[in-house]
C-alpha cells in the first residue's frame, strides 16, 4: 500500500511563496490604485457624469442642479 501524502508546510517551497507573494501584490496595486487616485480613468468607481458634475461645483458657483444641467447638455 502506498502512503498518501500528507499536506504540510515543508511541501512548500520558497519560488512557490514568492510567486504567491507577487500574485497578491499586484493584485493590491490593481484594487488600490484606482481608490487612491481621484481622476483616474479606470472608471470602475465612479461615472464621467459625476466626474463632470464634480468639476462643475468646483470650478463655478453652480448648485446641483445647475451642474447637472451642464453635464447632461440639457
Amino acid at each position: 500500500m502506498k502512503k498518501e501524502k500528507s499536506f504540510n508546510t515543508s511541501t512548500i517551497k520558497k519560488k512557490d511563496l514568492e510567486k504567491l507573494l507577487g500574485i497578491v501584490v499586484l493584485s493590491l496595486i490593481f484594487y488600490i490604485n484606482p481608490i487612491i487616485i481621484k481622476d483616474s480613468n479606470a472608471g470602475w468607481f465612479s461615472n464621467p457624469l459625476e466626474k463632470c458634475m464634480d468639476r462643475v461645483l468646483e470650478n463655478s458657483s453652480d448648485n446641483e442642479i445647475g451642474a447637472a444641467r451642464i453635464c447632461t447638455g440639457k
